[in-house]
Parts: structure tokens; sequence; C-alpha cells
């Protein structure tokens, strides 16, 4: 699992992270990216890591599938992307993604973590992505994505749950106490300086 970056100060604009709400069968603010009809997308309430419902994404293609929100970030500012998994299918695994965008809609690259899902039949697992905005960047497109691999059996599925994005509120900047420390070194090297030149 990635290291969860410390952020203090975050905001998170992720709606309905933890698939909560639902409406006709279709969690809120979430949508398959792509015109897909094998894509399977229910709510589970046998396991979820949090609250009453966990997501369930059952795919029957070896093609990559996403299942993603548009939310609005700040370019160049420090952000964490995170999810829960349950993976308890050989055929298939999930990792986290995103597609950057700038305001005029047109597309500024994308990115994906190098952490894939793992199967566990006993507990959740977190995958955790962190990173900068892109500069000139105004929206994201974070995504979970479902692909086949050895063992794959004609479809495959997993559950996730408690996806997070928080963003920094404050571009990275030197940090004050070692910004401080730095002062007092040079403090002491000057006046040590004029101290052996008194002495001469």
């Amino acid at each position: 699992v990635s290291s969860v970056a410390a952020i203090p100060l975050a905001t998170d604009p992720v709606q309905n992270g933890g698939f909560e709400n639902w409406t006709a069968g279709a969690p809120d603010n979430w949508q398959l990216v792509g015109s897909y009809t094998d894509n399977v997308v229910i709510a589970n309430s046998t396991h979820a890591f949090a609250g009453s419902y966990s997501c369930n994404l059952t795919w029957s293609t070896t093609y990559t599938r996403q299942f993603g929100q548009n939310i609005s970030v700040t370019a160049l500012h420090d952000f964490s992307f995170g999810a829960y998994f349950w993976d308890n299918d050989t055929g298939g695994r999930g990792r986290l993604y995103i597609w950057w965008y700038y305001a005029n809609g047109s597309a500024a690259g994308s990115e994906g973590s190098d952490e894939y899902t793992s199967d566990n039949t006993t507990h959740w697992q977190l995958l955790w992505y962190n990173g900068t905005v892109p500069q000139d960047v105004t929206t994201a497109c974070i995504q979970i994505r479902m692909y086949d691999i050895t063992g794959w059996d004609g479809n495959a599925w997993f559950l996730v749950d408690n996806v997070t994005f928080l963003l920094a509120e404050t571009a990275p900047e030197f940090d004050p106490p070692t910004v401080i420390l730095i002062g007092v070194i040079l403090t002491f090297a000057v006046m040590a300086f004029s101290f052996i030149k008194k002495r001469k």
C-alpha cells in the first residue's frame, strides 16, 4: 500500500465517495466512462468498509473498463487519492487512475498508480496514490479501473468503498520550521565569523 501523504488543511471534493446514495439502482455522482453494456454496477450491503453500502463493479470483457466522476481541482496543489477494495475474484483486479483536463475541456494527460488490487478473501485493502495537480489543470476525472488477469473466466468483480481525494488547500512552499532553522544557522554562522575576526 502506498504511503498516505500528510496534507494539512485538505479538502475532499469527491461526492458520494462512500456509495451511500443511490438513485434508480445507480450510485449518485458516479458513472461508467464510455458506452458499455458489459458492466454491472450495484449496491452491496453485505460488505461495506463504512456505512451501509459499498459499490459492486462487475465486468465481462478483457478490455479495460473505467468507473469515475469529475471533480474540481487546483493546479499545482498536492493530492492523495485513495479507495478501499474487496477483491475476491482471481480473474480481475482494479487500480486508481486520473485524467486531467484544462478549463476549456481539453485533456491535459493522465496518470495512474503502479499498485493493483490483489485477491484477499478476509479483509479490505487500501490503495493510495499521491501526487501534484498539473499546471493549468482545473478538473480531474478520478477513476476506478477494471482489468482482466490470468484466471479470467469470462467475468470478474470487486467491491469499492470510501473513495477520497484529499486536495491541499495551499500550494507547496517552504516548511516554516525548516526556514526558521536555516535562519538560526545563518545567524550563528555570522556571529561566529564576527567573533573570529575580533579575536584576530
